[in-house]
């Protein structure tokens, strides 16, 4: 689907592509409202058809190439596939190497960036991250994987960085980080990690290898029900209230030894396990 794009205006498209991606911006477009929203959807199907060529044979639902750039108050994304990632951010980049030039895919909104990527087939992951910026005062990134694979995956050919000044919430029930230096945060935001259903789909570990530039505003590990593990692990202090939630039946947490989480003053800490709570 092709943006219908008027300055000062909303930018919308929508695509539903059968063998192919639903919407691609290729690389180095840059959609620029001057204060309106951006909404993009897309959606593929299955992998095949008589026209070939790398998209016919990976569709996915949503791509944003390598120098593209959103730019809008409001920016919204939605991307589904059934035989790729559900959103692709940052495809096709012409750096050589891990960490071999600065992320200039953009995607930067006044107000509130909301991606969602979801994989309904294969062992497809929901939103694939790579060299970007995403910049805006309240973030939300919400990833469903299909079978083996994972709800959002940052991967560090040519490292994201992600920067809420408010608000960053990742709602995934898995997440994978290719190594280090892993994703940059930063903005100062409060960041709340929290399943998609009820319980992350395994233990969750934090941190996961991140690179916070800024102290975090708030922390928020889990959501009420949630029933996997959560463990701790450094020396954390964080400049808002911290939350870990695993009360689900039999969630555990452990803080590991050596460990510590400080919140601001006038701030609480709430730890809320349904199985044990672990000093070690």
């Amino acid at each position: 689907g092709g943006p219908s794009c008027t300055p000062g205006a909303a930018c919308t498209a929508t695509g539903n592509g059968t063998y192919a991606m639903g919407v691609y911006v290729g690389k180095w477009v840059r959609l620029n409202t001057n204060g309106a929203d951006i909404n993009l959807a897309g959606k593929a199907h299955t992998a095949g058809g008589s026209a070939g060529g790398t998209y016919a044979n990976n569709p996915l639902g949503l791509i944003l190439a390598s120098h593209g750039q959103l730019n809008g108050r409001n920016v919204t994304l939605y991307g589904e596939s059934g035989a790729n990632f559900g959103i692709q951010i940052n495809y096709g980049d012409t750096c050589v190497g891990a960490g071999s030039c600065t992320p200039d895919t953009l995607m930067s909104a006044s107000g509130t960036l909301s991606v969602t990527g979801k994989a309904t087939a294969g062992n497809n992951t929901g939103i694939a991250l790579a060299g970007s910026t995403s910049t805006a005062p309240t973030i939300h990134l919400t990833g469903v994987g299909s079978g083996s694979g994972k709800g959002l995956g940052f991967y560090n050919i040519d490292v994201p960085v992600v920067s809420a000044s408010t608000a960053l919430t990742l709602t995934v029930d898995s997440l994978f980080v290719q190594g280090a230096p892993g994703p940059t945060l930063s903005g100062g935001g409060a960041l709340t990690i929290e399943p998609f259903g009820t319980s992350f789909a395994s233990a969750f570990a934090w941190p996961p290898v991140f690179n916070i530039t800024t102290p975090l505003g708030g922390l928020t590990l889990g959501k009420a029900g949630n029933a996997a593990d959560i463990s701790v692990s450094g020396v954390y202090s964080i400049n808002g209230p911290v939350s870990i939630l695993a009360n689900g039946t039999g969630g555990d947490i452990t803080l590991a030894a050596g460990s510590s989480l400080t919140a601001s003053a006038g701030n609480g800490i709430t730890l809320a396990a349904g199985g044990n709570f672990v000093n070690s």
